[in-house]
């Protein structure tokens, strides 16, 4: 069964199973699309809020662009839209500001429909990749240093040879 297919289903999200995600030890988000076919977050879970380090009270009927301010919550916003046009799931990787710092975050979204069949809430789980990233980066940034060291220490030993070989010669 493909995977658009396996979505359509009919669910009725509501208070009670926001309030069951507060369980989970990983960043959920509910987003709702509103009368005005906005997506705009109607729950986060206490992991999330604690993550991010934003109130509930700060989110809920807003927008990403409206949270996150600028470029960061143009991207995020974006995304969402992206998922709730397509009905499809949409994973991607961005940078938000959590806490104050900037962190990448891998979000996944997951469309949920409603019984006329339209996307009612995409229901979103997030990961900080920061330290996945900064990981990458140091191992990139080792490998080129091992590389650079190898070709001097060839250059190095290319040019003590050749003096050594016209010594040799001589003699």
């Amino acid at each position: 069964m493909a995977a658009a297919e396996t979505l359509n289903v009919n669910v009725e999200v509501n208070k009670a199973t926001f309030a069951s995600y507060d369980s989970v030890m990983t960043p959920i988000f509910v987003l709702e699309i509103d009368e005005q076919e906005r997506p705009v977050y109607a729950a986060f879970n206490a992991f999330a809020c604690n993550t991010a380090g934003l109130s509930v009270e700060n989110l809920v009927g807003k927008t990403a662009e409206e949270v996150y301010g600028g470029r960061y919550g143009a991207l995020a916003y974006a995304r969402h839209i992206q998922a709730m046009l397509g009905g499809f799931p949409v994973s991607y990787e961005l940078t938000l500001p959590l806490r104050g710092k900037p962190r990448t975050v891998r979000t996944h979204l997951e469309p949920i429909f409603d019984t006329t069949g339209d996307v009612g809430y995409l229901i979103g789980t997030s990961a900080d990749m920061s330290e996945a990233q900064e990981l990458r980066e140091t191992r990139i940034d080792a490998e080129t240093q091992v590389r650079e060291i190898e070709n001097f220490v060839s250059l190095a030993a290319h040019d003590l040879r050749s003096p050594m070989r016209q010594i040799s010669s001589l003699l």
